[in-house]
This record gives structure tokens, C-alpha cells and sequence, in this order.
């Protein structure tokens, strides 16, 4: 059988199942010992083993045992890595016989790009739960991964993170994780120094000097996903004996009662829910966390001033206005970024002014309503935006800090209902939106606009309007209409492009020859007089449109075509032809008979050709 003719002697490298054949071979040879001694641990990974038992007899039993086995499946373990007296060295941590410490790792600050990055918050993310370090006191560390995604893209070390590295260096030489007792149940504490929640999975005990043993720390990552709870399962396959929560006991069970994630994590649970923290130095921490009975956040009005907000993203304003007994009040501020961020600034305004009094708000925007109701028996989550994430810490902390209750309503924006409270959101708003100033009337236009329908004579205009003689004549004068009156046209040139297809001259004449067909639509370069005339049954907008096709496909697309003012080449028709084109429409002088002089020319040479047929 091929099976047991070959064999690996050395697990191939660059091979996908090499470290998984190497883990069950391993394990294939442990198998043995393991049924042999049911009461002791042998744990391996790759080819590091742990042998742990009750009894130093026991262990000596073990160890000829394990030597014999592994060698009958060709695993030959060199005599000089056998360790039997602490410290052992397994996985990358010393194990004392009462404590494990982590081996001394070196950090390096030198940090170029995201890679480099990376891989130093992954180390320090393997040190973490021995360590103790917050997710808050790590933050400017995570900083460092924001930004562009792209493994390469540089990154620098902040002062704030090179502190924080210091920190975690120290606490690699001074703190360590206890070794389990089996006699003592597993206990999982759980504290808030900070916005995030940290979980001790650790043994209590009276009778030992130090009665708190740290077995594991556990934190939420930047984002919460992770549960104190599942961490202890991994630990010791098995829920903890005991949770100790640092909130008073009918708030939890109200909380438990309405929360549905709440039973869902605790719905397999069997063992005892605390309420109290022992009293030691690592949970004294535990009391920034404030949750009290009573929520904050009240269902129904309260007895106190009526609060308006409201902020615009245009002028940054973010204002807060009530009305007393001296009239209406308001408090400004001012804040950069999107009309929900100034919003978030000026009800974090109004919770800060009245934090003393009962406080009803009024607020045009949901997003901030919602926050708002929301906040009160909640923790923050680290976000990426760092001005929201500052707001909303402040007004996290303005009602944690409050001791009389608050009410929220969301009222609609911009109605005609009757009504104070219409009214100071009304005021609210124009006050953070710009001074709308109307517009001073233009007497020049509103002049220009009536002769254009009526075609008063100059007198008339300059009576009527309040006019200069000079502005009502101007007016008059260049009056299509009226240009029996106005001055002379000056005299000027025919404008010809500088290079071929930069400007057209387009026009249509009638032969009457050609019967039906008698409208001829011709267009001229201006530049090298290449000429280009269809006949067409009409002169209207589908006519002009045909013709220029024909001519763009065989002369080329010009840059402008220059026409007369006729109704075909005004109409939308053309216009829209010429903008999916892309190309420039120019006019001639009205009533001129010399704005469009070359094709005109082109016009009688064509003629003159056709005589000749």
C-alpha cells in the first residue's frame, strides 16, 4: 500500500497541509498517553508539548511514557529541551509556579508604512491580556491605521504613540497573568475605566496575600464584537461561576427584561449574576462607571425651560434659544463639518447650559433626537470621524453628569402650524441659517424688460423709471424693433478662423430650379473656403440638423458655426444639436447684411456655377 510503503521524513516547505499533517501526526502519537492518563494535561502545538499533573510522582510516571511513544511514530525529542524545573518556556511565555509572565520582547518605533504598523499592534494585541492596557490608553496607537488602505502607504509615529509604547514596554516588565487553581471557581469582573468596558477573568479568594488572581484580561476591540464570556470558554471550555457586573440590581434586571441582546447573551448561562465588586485596587476602577436606576431620558415632559436647537453646515452656527420672563434668550456657537455635526453641537450647548434644571429640547433633526434619547444608558464606540467622536463624548459626559431628567422631541422643520412651539423652532432656525437680504429692485432691468413689450420712446422710459436721458436713449438705441431710431452701426470685420474647421459660416438660398428641393443650405470654412451645399425641402431646424451632417462627415466638425438670427437656426432643435456635437454657436449683427459676407459670396459663386451647367 503506498500508504505505509512512503513517508515523509521532513514536512515539505511552502506545502498548504504541512502544519496541519505535523498537528495531527503529533496529536496521532500523543493519543496514547492521553487515555493512559486521563488526569493529566498534554497540550502541544506543532512540536512544543505541555505536560502538566497533579502529582510530581504522576509526571515522572508520564514522561518515559510520552519519550516512548513519540519515538515509536519517528518524533525524536533532544534531551537538552526538556525542561522540569520552572521556569518553563512554552508558546513565547515563562510559567513560574504561581504566575506566567510574558519573555521580554523589544518594540521597535521605527515605522514607515502601514505594514510596519500592522505588524506592531499585532504583537501588542498577543501581549494584551497580560498586560491590562485599555482600549482607551492604546488609542492613538490604532490611529495609526487609519487612512489610506494600501500596505504601503507611509505612516509616522505620533508623540502620543511613542508614549503609549513606552507604556506597554513597561508593563511587559512589571505585570503577569496566575496560574489557575482547579480548586477555585472562575469569576469574571467587569469594570469600565474608560469608554470602553474591560472584562477580568481572574479566581477570589480570602485566605491567599494578594485574594485577586488576574488569570486573563479581556478588552473590546476598537469596534465592539467581543464578549468576556467567550473568552472564558476558550479558556476553560465552561462558563465562569460568576459574573460581577458594577450596577445596582434593578437596573439590570429592568435592562435584562427589555434588552433582547442581553438574553441572548446570557441565555445558556447557569451561573450566579453579582452585583458589587470586591474590594481591591484593580477594580476600583470600576466606579467611573455611572449607571443608575432612574434613567435620565424621560418618556413625558418635564416640568423645566423649553430648550430649540438647531445648526446649519453652511454658516457653521449652532444655536440654542428659549424664552424666559425677560423674552427670548439665545446661546451661539460655531462648529466645522456637516449640518448633523452642528446639530450635535448645539444640543451638547443646551445640555451644558441647563445642566442644573430639568431641560425640555426641541430639535428639527431625527439624528440628533435619536442620539440624544439614546445616550443616556449607553456606552460609546470608537468611530473614525475624530470631531463626531469628540461631540458626542462631550454630550455622553453632559448627561451622565445630570441629576434632574430631560425630554426629547423631534418636531418637523419649516411648517405653518400654529403654535409656540413652531415659533421657537422658527426662531432657532433663521437664527443659524444666513440673513436672507431682499433684493434691491433694478431699475435698468425692469426698464429694459418694458420696452422690450411695449417699446416706449426715451422720454417715456426716463419718466417712467427714473432714468438718466443717457441710459433711456442707450436703452432705445440698441432696441431691435426700434433701430429705425438708433445710431448707425459701426463698421467692423468679418471674422475668418485662423486654421481649417475653427469657424463656419452657414446660410441658405433659393433656387428656384430645383423645384421642391429649391432650398440650398451651405456651409463655408472660413479659413480655406472649402465649401460644402445640400438641397433640402425646407429651411426649418430638421433641415439645418440633415445638412450639417452631410457636411460634418465630409468636411470634418468645426470648432463654431456662425448663422443669422432666422428661426430655424434660434429653435431648440438646432441648439441641442449643436451641444451634443460640441460645437460653438455664434450670431451675426441683426438687420446686417454684411455679418455673414463670405457665405453670401459663397452663394453667388454657386449660382454663377450652376449657370455655367
Amino acid at each position: 500500500e503506498p500508504a505505509q510503503r512512503y513517508q515523509w521524513k521532513v514536512l515539505p516547505q511552502g506545502c498548504r497541509n504541512s502544519l496541519t499533517i505535523c498537528q495531527w501526526y503529533v496529536a496521532r502519537a500523543l493519543s496514547g498517553v492521553r487515555e493512559q492518563f486521563p488526569n493529566a494535561y498534554c497540550y502541544h502545538y506543532m512540536d512544543d508539548i505541555l505536560v502538566a499533573a497533579p502529582t510530581q510522582d504522576e509526571l515522572l510516571r508520564i514522561e518515559p511514557q510520552l519519550l516512548t511513544a513519540l519515538r515509536c511514530y519517528g518524533l525524536q525529542v533532544a534531551p537538552k529541551k526538556v525542561q522540569r524545573q520552572p521556569p518553563w518556556r512554552y508558546l513565547g511565555v515563562k510559567i513560574l509556579d504561581q504566575t506566567i509572565q510574558h519573555q521580554e520582547v523589544q518594540f521597535t518605533d521605527s515605522i514607515k508604512a502601514l505594514n510596519d504598523a500592522q505588524k506592531l499592534l499585532g504583537v501588542i494585541g498577543w501581549l494584551r491580556p497580560y498586560l491590562g492596557l485599555t482600549t482607551q490608553q492604546l488609542s492613538p496607537l490604532f490611529d495609526i491605521l487609519k487612512g489610506d488602505s494600501q500596505l504601503n502607504s507611509p505612516r509616522t509615529m505620533t508623540p502620543e504613540a511613542r508614549q503609549v509604547l513606552q507604556q506597554v514596554q513597561h508593563a511587559l516588565s512589571t505585570r503577569q497573568a496566575h496560574r489557575v487553581d482547579p480548586s477555585i471557581a472562575i469569576t469574571v469582573f467587569i469594570t469600565a475605566p474608560d469608554l470602553h468596558p474591560t472584562g477580568i477573568i481572574g479566581q477570589w479568594n480570602d485566605t491567599w496575600s494578594d485574594p485577586l488572581h488576574v488569570v486573563e484580561w479581556v478588552f473590546l476591540p476598537h469596534q465592539l464584537k467581543k464578549t468576556a464570556a467567550t473568552q472564558c470558554v476558550q479558556l476553560i471550555a465552561a462558563d465562569p461561576a460568576r459574573i460581577v457586573i458594577p450596577v445596582e440590581r434593578e437596573f439590570f434586571e429592568g435592562g435584562f427584561v427589555n434588552s433582547v441582546p442581553l438574553q441572548s447573551a446570557l441565555l445558556d448561562f447557569t451561573g450566579q449574576i453579582a452585583y458589587h465588586l470586591p474590594s481591591h485596587k484593580l477594580l476600583h476602577m470600576a466606579k467611573t462607571l455611572k449607571l443608575s436606576l432612574r434613567p435620565k431620558h424621560s418618556q413625558v415632559p418635564v416640568q423645566g425651560p423649553t430648550v430649540f436647537t438647531d445648526g446649519s453646515g453652511k454658516t457653521g452656527k449652532a444655536i440654542v434659544t428659549w424664552e424666559d420672563e425677560s423674552g427670548w434668550q439665545s446661546l451661539e456657537g460655531h462648529e466645522t463639518g456637516s449640518a448633523q455635526i452642528v446639530e450635535l453641537k448645539a444640543v451638547t450647548m443646551a445640555f451644558q447650559q441647563f445642566s442644573q434644571v430639568p431641560l425640555n429640547l426641541v430639535t428639527d433633526s431625527a439624528y440628533v433626537a435619536d442620539i440624544t434619547q439614546r445616550l443616556d444608558c449607553s456606552l460609546l464606540k470608537e468611530v473614525d470621524n475624530a470631531d463626531l467622536f469628540r461631540l458626542l463624548k462631550a454630550l455622553w459626559c453632559a448627561i451622565q453628569d445630570r441629576v434632574h431628567p430631560y425630554y426629547v422631541l423631534h418636531i418637523q422643520s419649516h411648517t405653518n402650524l400654529p403654535g409656540s412651539l413652531t415659533e421657537g423652532n422658527g426662531r432657532a432656525d433663521r437664527l443659524a441659517n444666513p440673513a436672507w437680504v431682499a433684493p434691491q429692485p433694478d431699475k435698468i432691468a425692469q426698464a429694459w424688460a418694458s420696452h422690450g413689450f411695449f417699446h416706449q420712446n426715451a422720454h417715456t422710459l426716463q419718466k417712467q423709471f427714473h432714468l438718466t436721458a443717457t441710459e433711456a436713449r442707450g436703452i432705445v438705441a440698441s432696441c431691435d424693433a426700434c433701430h429705425g431710431l438708433a445710431a448707425p452701426l459701426p463698421a467692423g470685420v468679418n471674422p475668418r478662423g485662423l486654421r481649417a474647421l475653427q469657424l463656419w459660416q452657414t446660410d441658405v438660398t433659393h433656387i428656384a430650379e430645383f423645384g421642391r428641393f429649391k432650398y440650398v443650405h451651405v456651409s463655408v470654412d472660413t479659413f480655406s473656403s472649402a465649401v460644402w451645399a445640400s438641397a433640402h425641402t425646407g429651411e426649418k431646424g430638421r433641415d439645418v440638423n440633415a445638412h450639417w451632417r452631410k457636411a460634418f462627415a465630409t468636411l470634418g466638425i468645426p470648432s463654431a458655426v456662425k448663422t443669422d438670427n432666422g428661426p430655424a437656426y434660434v429653435s431648440h432643435k438646432t441648439r441641442q444639436f449643436l451641444q451634443i456635437w460640441g460645437v460653438s454657436h455664434k450670431f451675426g449683427t441683426p438687420h446686417s447684411p454684411t455679418g455673414q459676407a463670405i457665405v453670401e459670396r459663397a452663394h453667388g459663386n454657386l449660382k454663377h456655377v450652376l449657370e455655367k451647367q
